[in-house]
């Protein structure tokens, strides 16, 4: 056996430019971010990408790092097309055509086809669909019920430094009442009986222009 013979790295992972050219702070709206118990969640979808970009803030509730949505779309999540998976199965659109020409109509098959705009020539070049179809909205988009949206989290170091240091978040109770900064600092030592020496850590790392990540994931935390 030739041992001088080495494995070939495997190459690295692409950033997508939308994750790449960030700002280092965020800054302008405030969001409204939803105190958990455990941690507090923001859940519209143009303030997630807002603080998850700029500064790398919070992490997807099913994600391991940025919220899928957010790592696809960028600030244009609010334009994002309702489809799960981004496929189209061929197969359903033949069978589409099948009921149509078996039944006169494809109205009230009960049957839908996900489909994103940027697929849609894609469908008329291989021919599962034509343009009239299009043109007749044989396709229909619609949102999926059973879809589990995601929400960014945020740690509680991450929510009280930006309530306190930058004022880009507000954080309600379950009520809708707004907490100051007080009673998040009661709620937060309550939760962790450590947060005040944790906050202070936060923000050292902060000052030194870091992108912190929670240690959860591998049973720590991010000290």
């Amino acid at each position: 056996m030739n041992h001088t013979l080495r494995p070939v790295p495997k190459p690295k992972k692409f950033t997508p430019p939308v994750l790449a050219n960030v700002d280092p702070l965020p800054t302008g709206p405030v969001a409204i971010g939803l105190f958990t118990g455990l941690s507090v969640e923001v859940c519209d979808p143009a303030a997630m990408a807002h603080l998850s970009l700029d500064g790398g803030f919070g992490q997807g509730t099913s994600s391991r790092s940025f919220p899928k949505v957010v790592a696809r779309t960028g600030r244009n999540v609010g334009r994002v097309r309702r489809n799960p998976s981004g496929v189209v199965h061929r197969r359903q659109v033949e069978r589409r055509r099948e009921w149509a020409g078996k039944f006169g109509s494809d109205e009230g098959s009960g049957r839908t086809v996900w489909v994103m705009e940027e697929d849609e020539e894609k469908l008329v070049e291989v021919g599962a669909v034509s343009v009239e179809e299009l043109k007749r909205n044989a396709l229909k988009v619609e949102e999926d019920p059973f879809l589990i949206r995601e929400n960014l989290s945020l740690s509680l170091e991450e929510a009280m430094f930006l309530v306190r240091e930058l004022n880009v978040l507000k954080v309600q109770s379950f009520d809708g009442s707004v907490l100051t900064e007080k009673n998040l600092v009661k709620k937060f030592a309550a939760i962790k009986k450590d947060f005040i020496p944790s906050y202070v850590a936060f923000m050292y790392l902060k000052s030194r222009n870091w992108i912190i990540r929670s240690g959860l994931k591998f049973g720590g935390d991010f000290r």
